[in-house]
């Protein structure tokens, strides 16, 4: 979604929403939703740009945090 902002492609925020559903079948929408907005928290903790899609969460969990910021910084290198 960043890209897609990024580059100004249109893109629709439910069909990223469904895409995400088929590769976590247990996870409900709102739960990947609010996970987006806890992705979101954690880029702006370290003052990085998140997607205008997903408000930053308030209540994201110290664990939670750590490991959505582990992840990120995986991704960096890759």
């Amino acid at each position: 979604m960043l890209k897609y902002e990024h580059d100004g492609t249109a893109y629709v925020k439910a069909e990223i929403n469904r895409q995400t559903q088929a590769l976590l079948p247990k996870r409900t929408h709102k739960s990947i939703e609010y996970r987006w907005q806890s992705i979101s928290a954690v880029l702006n903790n370290h003052n990085r740009v998140y997607t205008n899609e997903f408000k930053p969460a308030n209540n994201v969990g110290a664990r939670t945090k750590e490991w959505i910021w582990e992840i990120i910084l995986k991704l960096q290198t890759k």
